[in-house]
């Protein structure tokens, strides 16, 4: 029998399986810790499951009291706490619309929270969901952290999607979290960790991310510049071996762009969907809270070798490449991964040259059809881009105006779109927030001095027709009958093709 959920006691934590273990809760460090060597805010939280996962416990300590209300950044997550408790008093909080407020000078508190009910209702699947002995979530459902008073939070402030931002005073926060899980229960965070203490990056702060607790299955895999682990969950008929080749193939593709992956490490969720399709996986989220994530639900019933070489996976891990930009430029980050999941796959063996040009003119083609069929400016078609269902014309723009740049490009020696992509690397690790279009416009500008990416973009978003690909067709030598692709033997266009499309 695993450790009883944490009831709100400090001297309950200490006890029972957390004792029994040798284990020193780290809110237990934190109490004796000098606030003055702390940042602005940091603190300790210690997570308990029960071995149902039924119900969560979270012990947080704080280095000093912090005024405001204390909830989750995801606002569904509050309908799922069960109580909260002043930490050691055991003083009930009362709780307002699914947060409450610490009395003067606490600065510990305790929460559980009904994880079971939370999956099993499954209102909202970022929230959290069930999958086979395992439950995804949403950090944010016990990751509960100070937050200014609604009417503290002006217009130009208050994200949307009902996230609202920590109190972390002037530093940066800096939470560690230990979890005491029962026997066969395991964690999988993207966060760092180290002798079994998990370091909250930053970015769980700012945006959606998850994590897996549960029994489901897991491996890492080397990638240039760090690691990929592959989480499996429910019943999946592809093997660990073709899983294996199917991420490291993906993120090796990625990593030809920098010469690197982005990232020192990246979690993928596979998750069995019951969705038809012709391809195995059937849908792909890229989450950047905590570190790089994807969520790829696939078929059940697809086999191994019809991973490899699949595109959701290129497209998704291709978003960590980027800044997170604002929704008026959705066309600029979607685009850039439309274009590289062919263009990538192609330098890793996984297409033919022709073959990515191929599915190119395609996606091309379906960009032209809906831009036709619901003729709007691309700024506002991105702006409205789930509720127009613009998504082949945002998406295919994108990689269109991508296509146009890289060519014309490298047919001047000005550069090329890896270098562009390269340039803003900086602006990518430091932003917190969505960064404006044209700020990473001209991040891209900056490698080859030129005004390229700027020209297209005021070339694109008023107008209501698809972008015209006809030069960067001829410079590559590429002639399209009846939809079909067919390549010149040019020697310039050759060359330039494979300096787009060739092997690394």
């Amino acid at each position: 029998m695993g450790p009883r959920p944490l009831s709100g006691r400090f001297t309950q934590l200490l006890g029972g399986a957390v004792q029994a273990r040798g284990l020193i809760p780290l809110c237990a460090l934190l109490l004796t810790t000098s606030a003055a060597a702390a940042p602005a805010l940091s603190g300790a939280l210690d997570v308990a499951v029960d071995a149902q996962l039924e119900v969560l416990s979270a012990t947080t300590c704080l280095s000093q009291a912090t005024p405001g209300r204390f909830a989750p950044m995801m606002r569904g997550a509050r309908a799922f706490l069960l109580r909260a408790r002043t930490v050691p008093e055991g003083r009930v909080l009362a709780l307002e619309e699914g947060a409450f407020m610490l009395p003067a000078k606490v600065r510990c508190f305790a929460i559980e929270v009904a994880i079971g009910r939370l999956a099993r209702e499954a209102r909202d699947r970022d929230l959290g969901s069930k999958q086979g002995e395992a439950l995804v979530l949403a950090p944010d459902v016990w990751l509960w952290l100070p937050r200014p008073q609604p009417e503290a939070l002006s217009a130009a402030i208050a994200p949307a999607g009902g996230f609202t931002p920590p109190i972390t005073g002037q530093g940066a926060l800096e939470l560690r979290v230990r979890f005491h899980l029962p026997p066969g229960v395991e964690v999988a965070l993207p966060w760092p960790e180290k002798n079994g203490e998990f370091l909250v990056p930053p970015s769980a702060y700012d945006w959606q991310g998850a994590m897996v607790l549960g029994h489901f299955g897991r491996f890492a895999r080397p990638i240039p510049g760090g690691v990929i682990e592959v989480i499996t969950l429910g019943e999946l008929r592809a093997s660990e071996d073709a899983l294996s080749r199917w991420a490291t193939s993906a993120a090796s593709a990625v990593s030809t762009v920098l010469g690197r992956f982005p990232e020192s490490r990246a979690l993928v969720l596979v998750e069995p969907s019951f969705m038809l399709s012709g391809d195995p996986v059937v849908f792909g989220e890229a989450l950047r809270g905590g570190g790089a994530t994807v969520r790829a639900l696939v078929s059940r019933s697809a086999a191994g070798q019809s991973f490899l070489g699949e595109w959701v996976l290129v497209h998704e891990l291709s978003h960590f490449l980027f800044p997170f930009v604002e929704q008026d430029g959705a066309w600029l980050s979607e685009g850039l991964a439309t274009y590289y999941q062919n263009v990538l796959r192609a330098r890793q063996g996984l297409l033919s040259e022709r073959e990515a040009i191929q599915r190119l003119e395609e996606g091309f083609q379906r960009g032209r059809d809906n831009a036709a069929s619901d003729a709007v400016a691309l700024e506002q078609a991105s702006t409205e881009m789930h509720a127009r269902a613009a998504y082949m014309r945002v998406y295919w723009t994108g990689a269109a105006v991508s296509l146009l740049a890289d060519v014309e490009l490298r047919a001047a020696g000005k550069g090329s779109l890896d270098e562009a992509v390269r340039a803003v690397q900086p602006l990518r690790r430091a932003a917190r927030e969505r960064v404006p279009t044209a700020e990473v416009l001209g991040g891209l500008d900056s490698a080859s001095k030129t005004g390229v990416f700027a020209r297209l973009a005021r070339d694109c978003v008023g107008s209501k027709r698809f972008p015209d690909v006809a030069a960067a067709y001829r410079a590559l030598g590429v002639a399209v009958k009846d939809g079909e692709v067919s390549l010149s033997s040019d020697p310039k266009a050759v060359a330039l093709r494979a300096a787009i499309f060739g092997p690394r």
